[in-house]
């Protein structure tokens, strides 16, 4: 029987044809007279049914959580058996034979989440033996966990496909921004842009009056009936919508729900606005308004504001998610148009830098994964405020890990932007295929297209197994990994690899294949490690490099980045850097 459930898992392609394949298949196996499948609604807290078997109209299409036999079900994760359907479930209509009847719900969770219920009713029957067991409650046991772990694995495919659809979108804003030559084009073509990249009705950009700056005019706007743009541009329109003069005062996001579609006046100013909270999403309605503060360093340039309809609650917050990111790349628009005009280069680079590096360290990896085992440890320094270098290290399962280093061929402010790019395509890639090679073709290729004259990167892609040791990794024109053997004092360069990425398009990659052991270190860096200068000019260079770790090699990885930048600044004797620099080290523990 699970070898039946599990086929069908594998061959279902969303959650309601799972679901569906599994409410017809559950009577043919385990002989119950009904069956149904609801699935947990976070945003809204109710069950909602997604397929049945063998029942009318008696079955109710939502559980709210406050029924009995719903709010034991989400507390203990449980099999609930019901004894009285109408007290327990709220269901009138529907009748039980105490004697020979067996109504039971079962939980579909994975690691303590709550991701449906699995109802069935098994009516006992003793001339063809046919009663409810501890055997017939194992397998309705085994049916409920396959089904959690498909629903569970679905929803981990669709958040994959949707953090590569976020980076695509805002990756195609920012080139629209970068691509105009004045503001009016970059919001014409935003606001354009937006109906056909995420689907909204309605898209404006507002932007404070010069003479009252407690006021709002439309920049631009776009709607679906373009009869409704004049009146959104309209002063009567601006001067009393609501939302405009929330997001002014407080610098949140706020939500406003209409009755319908159309833009009418009356319907827009008695729109109540709404605060949108980290830790809470708010109960929408079919058509929503959303505000957003266009703003850096809590100075409002503006508000995006957008109208959408018939929105599915479950996508709200990646709808927050992906809006917030555009009314940030229309922020760095509006403060670079600003610092022109001004033609105050020092404040433009220092808060464009500030702004960037604050942006590029959050695409650095906050803290390490810990493995039982292992050893990791990282320095990233920059020559400038802001550079080209960067890492990641991205757990995949419970038995790979995913490590990056990558140096884009410049520095700086171009560089630290492009780098970002690099790092979100390279991250996204990572989390859905397999083999490091096939990563950085297809990040190869995409860059290639998009790639500013001259910048190219150097990187490095290796999967980790952390039970067996082996590392399969790709190498696109990246200085060499150095393989640190203790017990014969070696320091082995790894294999050379292919091409930089973003240089020439449908590059074949390789994937090469080592195995660390016990006791081994693993040395990735980028080139500003070993061409760092000293007062004299002289280089530090590979040879001492090598000469070092075979003086550390007893050292924890911890102890080996303390002689690093020891090691540095000895040598440099406050020489600035020359170029940024780069370093991940991992080290297999001799009892692992």
């Amino acid at each position: 029987v699970l070898l039946q459930v599990a086929q069908t898992c594998q061959a279902s392609s969303n959650p309601e044809d799972l679901l569906k394949s599994m409410a017809r298949l559950t009577p043919l196996m385990v002989s119950v007279q009904k069956c149904a499948f609801f699935v947990w609604d976070n945003f809204n807290f109710y069950f909602n049914l997604k397929a049945q078997y063998g029942f009318g109209s008696e079955l109710k299409p939502i559980w709210k959580s406050e029924i009995p036999a719903v709010f034991q079900l989400l507390h203990t994760q449980k099999p609930i058996f019901i004894q009285d359907p109408k007290e327990e479930l709220l269901l009138e209509e529907f009748q039980l034979d105490s004697k020979n009847g067996t109504f039971v719900i079962l939980p579909l969770s994975i690691r303590s989440e709550m991701l449906g219920a699995f109802l069935v009713v098994h009516e006992s029957n003793v001339e063809n033996n046919l009663k409810f067991s501890s055997q017939t409650l194992a397998i309705l046991q085994g049916i409920s966990q396959q089904t959690a772990i498909s629903l569970d694995n679905m929803r981990l495919i669709e958040a994959r496909q949707e953090e590569a659809y976020v980076t695509a979108v805002l990756l195609q804003v920012a080139q629209a921004v970068v691509s105009q030559s004045n503001l009016a084009d970059t919001f014409d073509t935003i606001v354009n842009l937006l109906p056909i990249l995420i689907g909204v009705s309605t898209c404006a950009i507002y932007l404070p009056k010069e003479e009252d700056n407690t006021k709002f005019f439309a920049a631009e706007a776009f709607s679906d009936h373009i009869e409704d743009v004049n009146q959104i541009k309209s002063d009567l329109f601006t001067d009393n919508l609501s939302l405009l003069a929330f997001v002014q005062n407080t610098n949140q996001i706020a939500v406003g729900f209409l009755p319908d579609e159309r833009i009418e006046f009356a319907n827009w100013k008695a729109m109540k606005p709404l605060p949108i909270l980290e830790d809470k999403n708010p109960k929408i309605s079919e058509h929503l308004v959303l505000a957003f503060p266009i703003t850096i360093k809590n100075e409002l340039f503006g508000v995006l504001l957008t109208k959408e309809d018939h929105l599915a609650p479950q996508y709200f917050s990646k709808r927050v998610e992906l809006l917030t990111g555009v009314s940030q790349e229309i922020a760095l628009a509006i403060q670079n148009h600003k610092l022109q005009i001004d033609n105050v280069v020092r404040e433009k680079l220092e808060q464009e830098i500030q702004l960037a590096r604050q942006i590029q360290k959050t695409f650095l990896p906050d803290t390490l994964p810990e493995y039982d085992g292992w050893e990791i440890g990282t320095k990233w320094e920059t020559a400038l405020q802001v550079g080209g270098d960067f890492y990641d290290v991205i757990p995949i399962s419970k038995t790979k890990v995913g490590l990056v280093i990558a140096d884009v061929a410049d520095k700086g402010l171009a560089a630290s932007l492009y780098m970002t790019v690099s790092r979100t395509l390279i991250r996204a890639f990572g989390q859905t295929y397999s083999d490091p090679a096939s990563v950085l073709k297809y990040v190869n290729n995409l860059l290639v297209g998009d790639t500013p004259g001259g910048l190219f990167v150097t990187a490095i892609f290796a999967i980790l197994n952390i039970e067996s040791g082996e590392l399969i990794y790709t190498n696109a024109g990246h200085n060499l990994p150095l393989l640190l053997t203790p017990n014969n004092n070696l320091v082995q360069d790894l294999e050379k690899g292919e091409m930089a990425l973003g240089v020439m398009e449908n590059i074949e990659y390789t994937n090469h294949s080592i195995q660390i052991k016990p006791g081994d270190s693993l040395i990735f860096y980028t080139d500003g490690l070993t061409e760092t200068f000293s007062k004299q000019g002289e280089i530090f260079g590979v040879n001492r490099l090598k000469s070092m770790l075979t003086c550390c090699e007893k050292e924890t990885v911890n102890q080996l980045m303390n002689s690093f930048n020891e090691e540095l600044e000895k040598f440099r004797d406050g020489n600035p850097a020359s170029d940024d620099l780069t370093m991940i080290v991992i080290k297999r523990s001799k009892n692992n």
